[in-house]
């Protein structure tokens, strides 16, 4: 198994990941970088950043922006994969919203998750299809590579 440092510098070699946000995998990947919040106790397991950024990932897939919200600083800072950064949860409610409009069967999945302290890097994919007057037509479904680097602060 790759620890998150070697991971990290494979990803690197490839000019797509700074140590400090974000990261790509793959040439059809996204490159996201997500702040969060956790409460203590909120989550009980021995790994709080992974947990919160499985659990931030389950809020995804359950298109639930108040889920997402929660998890998410005042100040949570997000980076798309075209480079657009969005800051503050309020501007991330928004988005999300709007991007489960765009895209209502918006999934992720993760493959492989590592932590080092309270940064966690999860490599898998997205996919999702485009709507267009509420039909999801098959022609607009699209799936990509993903990877998403995640810095996790407690509350």
């Amino acid at each position: 198994m790759l620890s998150l440092a070697a991971a990290l510098r494979q990803v690197k070699l490839s000019g797509c990941v700074k140590l400090s946000g974000c990261g790509r995998a793959g040439a059809e990947g996204s490159r996201r970088m997500l702040d969060f919040a956790i409460e203590r106790g909120a989550i009980m397991s021995g790994n709080l950043p992974v947990d919160t950024v499985l659990a931030f990932l389950e809020q995804i897939n359950a298109r639930n922006v108040d889920g997402l919200c929660a998890l998410m600083t005042g100040d949570h800072v997000f980076l798309d994969g075209l480079g657009n950064r969005m800051q503050g949860r309020e501007s991330m409610r928004k988005g999300w919203a709007g991007y489960f409009r765009m895209f209502p069967d918006y999934r992720v999945s993760h493959t492989d998750v590592f932590s080092q302290g309270d940064v966690v890097a999860a490599f898998g994919s997205a996919e999702g299809t485009l709507a267009v007057k509420g039909e999801l037509p098959k022609e607009n479904h699209w799936s990509a590579s993903a990877a998403w680097c995640a810095v996790v602060r407690m509350a």
